[in-house]
């Protein structure tokens, strides 16, 4: 697989797709970035970050389990 780096702010970005410019990586990243957050944010919020579970069933039915919970209280 071909990419290259680039820097920012002295933080390193990777990207494959060598038809962007360093502009528009740093814009997804940072996109990405409040993404990532918002997951942590709810996880955190619903319960679900103490799940050790890999499995797509058991991660669906503990998140709708989660939600649902939340919903009742």
């Amino acid at each position: 697989m071909s990419g290259f780096t680039v820097k920012h702010n002295g933080s390193p970005f990777f990207s494959a797709d060598l038809t962007l410019s360093v502009e528009e990586i740093v814009e997804y990243y940072g996109a990405r970035w409040k993404i990532e957050t918002c997951f942590t944010v709810l996880k955190r919020d619903i319960g679900s970050a103490e799940t050790q579970t890999r499995n797509a069933v058991a991660v669906t039915n503990h998140l709708g389990f989660c939600m649902m919970v939340t919903t009742l209280t």
